[in-house]
């Protein structure tokens, strides 16, 4: 009787076992998605703070951001995660040569007025036209305001100065003739 028990109870285990094999799968599909829900999240806030990093003109620490975005995004099981991180990383890497090549400008412009105003009309171009060649990469649309308008004002500055020289240049021969 005893054996015929513990036979029983063995075959509710084993029925109980495979009532359970679907039960348990589900549990591991289920915690499979939460790790993926959870590192979605966490791709999400470090593509947040690649952001604040190059609007920070930090761009060191985007890349480190798009590196921990890259991971997160690789144990999200993000289909094409690859290519996303690659966009990042081209997006960081653009948005420093145009911060750079803002901040050439912006020294350039400083130096060409300098000149300008030391008389140095030579000097004053020469800069001008590194200034420009600085900053081609932004495109003048995307220049910021103020720093068309310093442009503006040294192009007119010297093109009033060449004006200048051509009229004294004209007295000049009138008063020789």
């Amino acid at each position: 009787a005893q054996v015929a028990l513990s036979r029983a109870a063995l075959l509710r285990v084993g029925e109980q076992e495979e009532a359970m094999g679907p039960l348990t799968q589900q549990a591991a599909l289920l915690e499979c998605a939460i790790r993926r829900a959870y590192a979605a999240e966490e791709a999400d806030g470090a593509t947040s703070q690649v952001r604040e990093r190059v609007g920070a003109a930090d761009f060191e620490g985007a890349r480190a951001a798009v590196i921990k975005a890259a991971d997160a995004l690789q144990r999200a099981e993000m289909a094409d995660h690859e290519s996303i991180v690659l966009n990042m990383l081209s997006q960081v890497n653009l948005a420093e040569q145009v911060h750079r090549a803002r901040s050439q400008g912006q020294e350039l412009l400083t130096e060409a007025e300098c000149a300008l105003a030391a008389a140095d009309e030579v000097a004053a171009r020469r800069v001008l036209d590194a200034a420009h060649r600085a900053v081609e990469v932004i495109g003048a649309e995307a220049l910021e305001h103020d720093m068309r308008a310093r442009f503006a004002k040294l192009e007119e500055a010297l093109g009033a100065r060449d004006e200048a020289v051509r009229c004294i240049a004209a007295a000049s021969k009138a008063v020789s003739i």
